[in-house]
């Protein structure tokens, strides 16, 4: 089921799993901490994954550092590829 756009933040939240898409630069950190606090506001389980280096996500919850280290490199992608295609 997709949400539609400009719908209520009570209805979204009313889905088991939640994706916040979008070019670079259009609030997709804002949207997700928010969404995430409404959530647990109104008594849900929350768990926010950020799929980006930057950590930008954790900081506004004032989580720290994350201290992520890249697993692959382009050079390891590229040997796996070979390997697999």
């Amino acid at each position: 089921m997709t949400a539609a756009v400009g719908a209520a933040p009570t209805d979204l939240i009313d889905h088991r799993l939640l994706f916040v898409t979008g070019k670079g630069g259009v609030g997709k950190t804002t949207i997700s901490a928010a969404l995430a606090i409404h959530a647990a506001n109104h008594g849900r389980r929350v768990l926010v994954c950020e799929v980006d280096a930057k950590g930008t996500l954790a900081a506004a919850f004032e989580a720290g550092s994350l201290r992520f280290r890249s697993r692959f490199s382009a050079r390891s992608s590229a040997s796996r590829c070979r390997a697999w295609c």
